[in-house]
Order: structure tokens, then C-alpha cells, then sequence
């Protein structure tokens, strides 16, 4: 998977929504099946993914967020299900297309300011683990003024 760099705007208070599309190496997409009732996903690795905001990109300093969930496979991820829900929805019709949703209860409790964000994809191959970052880049959390 290819690193790409991109820039966000989040405002507080509101539900922040990015939809992207994972690719393999090889630019075909990454196929997605429902595996067990709580709808996880798998292909032939085990896949989640992980995002963490932090305000440098170097040293050890505290992420003011971070999230790392299992994705959830979701029939259409341009619905509105799950937006009160912050994580990643893997949509099952349209292959490697991937909602994420930071929910407006969360970017209320952001303090604003410039921060750095990568998220990462984690694949479980054999006994071992990769881990590819995807998206990295500067996000700035805008202030709220209808608290």
C-alpha cells in the first residue's frame, strides 16, 4: 500500500468523515468478507487499522487521540450508520473503499490547534505482523464557538 499524504480540517464539535480507498501494491483492491457475526474482516490476512493524532512528530509526547479498532464491514459506508461511532467501516460492496468517522462527541473534546496524524494498516500474517502506514499528515483541530 502506497503512503499518501494529506491535510484535514477538523472542526470541534462536529463528526469528521474521511472516505478512502486501500489498495495493494499490485493497485487492486483490498477484498473484504464478513467472517463471524460481529462482522469483522478478513481477507487472506487479518486486517485492522490505527490512527493516532499527536501535536510533533517525534519524541514521546501523549496522542491526544487515538484509534485502533478491527474495521467493521458495513453494506454501504456512505449511509449514515455509524457516525456516532469513532472507527473504521469497511464498505462490502464496493471493495477496499474504507469509511472513517471521528464522532462529534469526540472533536468536542479536542482542544483546537495543529497537530500531526498517521493511520496505519495492520495485517496479521502467519505469526507475525506488517504494518503499513496510509495516510499520514497535518490535521488542525478549529475551534468551537457554540459551546
Amino acid at each position: 500500500m502506497a503512503l499518501v499524504e494529506q491535510d484535514f480540517l477538523v472542526e470541534q464539535g462536529s463528526t469528521f468523515i474521511l472516505q478512502f480507498d486501500l489498495k495493494k501494491d499490485d493497485d487492486t483492491a483490498l477484498t473484504t468478507t464478513q467472517t463471524n457475526q460481529y462482522t469483522t474482516i478478513a481477507t487472506t490476512t487479518d486486517i485492522s487499522l490505527g490512527m493516532k493524532v499527536r501535536k510533533t512528530k517525534y519524541g514521546t509526547n501523549t496522542p491526544i487521540l487515538g484509534i485502533t479498532y478491527n474495521a467493521v464491514l458495513q453494506s454501504n459506508v456512505e449511509s449514515t450508520q455509524g457516525n456516532t461511532v469513532d472507527g473504521f467501516y469497511f464498505d462490502s460492496e464496493n471493495q477496499g473503499r474504507v469509511k472513517f468517522v471521528i464522532s462529534s462527541t469526540t472533536t468536542a473534546s479536542l482542544k483546537y490547534g495543529k497537530y500531526f496524524y498517521d493511520i496505519e494498516v495492520i495485517q496479521t500474517k502467519g505469526s507475525g505482523t506488517e504494518v503499513t502506514k496510509a495516510l499520514s499528515g497535518r490535521m488542525e483541530i478549529e475551534a468551537e464557538a457554540t459551546k
